[in-house]
This record gives structure tokens, C-alpha cells and sequence, in this order.
């Protein structure tokens, strides 16, 4: 395996554990829309982003590492989705933990009435 094969072998391997969904694709971008990035500083801003599960964040992150020329940055209407998913989702949160308070003020209700 030649030195250029085990490095790209690490840097695949470091895509795994981040986890990221497109994060392979985004290593080959790297790579090659930007030939004066080494593959060790490509695997050192890999490392410094790792934490970051949001995509539009590790993006961010990225370009800060200076990947921007290669990262796209997602379509106003697929953040607006996710952002209205968010939303309702907070929502539901909301909802749920009103029943589970309105729910236990009629347990402690039901409670006092029984007591004499």
C-alpha cells in the first residue's frame, strides 16, 4: 500500500467515526478542490470538527478550517425545512410535557378530594 493510499485510509477511517451523513464525499471534495491542503492538515481539521453532528455546523466548521471552496452550503428551503421539523418537534415536546403536568394536577386533585 503506497504512503498516499494509507493516508487516504486514514482519513477514511476518520469519517467513519464522525458519523457524519456525506462526510466521505466531503473528504474526496476536499481532496480534490484543494490541492494545496495536505491530506494531514485535511485530517487534522477532520478531527477538530469530529464533535459536530449538525451538518450546516460542520460545514461551518470546515470552511473555517479553509475547505471552502468545496463545501456548498444546503439550500435556504432545506434549512427552512429543518428548521420548521425542529419547530414542531419543540412543539410536541411542549404538548407532551403540559398533558404529563395536567395529568398528575388531576391525580393530586382525585388525591385531596379522597382525603377527609
Amino acid at each position: 500500500m503506497s504512503k498516499g493510499s494509507k493516508r487516504l485510509a486514514l482519513l477514511c477511517s476518520i469519517s467513519l467515526l464522525l458519523n457524519v451523513s456525506g462526510c466521505g464525499r466531503t473528504i474526496w471534495d476536499m481532496l480534490l478542490n484543494n490541492p494545496g491542503q495536505s491530506e494531514r492538515d485535511t485530517a487534522d481539521c477532520l478531527t477538530q470538527c469530529s464533535g459536530i453532528k449538525d451538518q450546516d455546523n460542520y460545514r461551518h466548521c470546515l470552511q473555517e478550517c479553509g475547505f471552502n471552496k468545496s463545501l456548498s452550503r444546503r439550500s435556504a428551503e432545506e434549512r427552512e425545512k429543518d428548521r420548521k421539523k425542529e419547530k414542531e418537534r419543540a412543539e410536541e415536546e411542549i404538548r407532551e410535557k403540559l398533558e404529563q403536568e395536567r395529568r398528575m394536577t388531576e391525580k393530586i386533585r382525585k388525591g385531596l378530594d379522597r382525603a377527609p
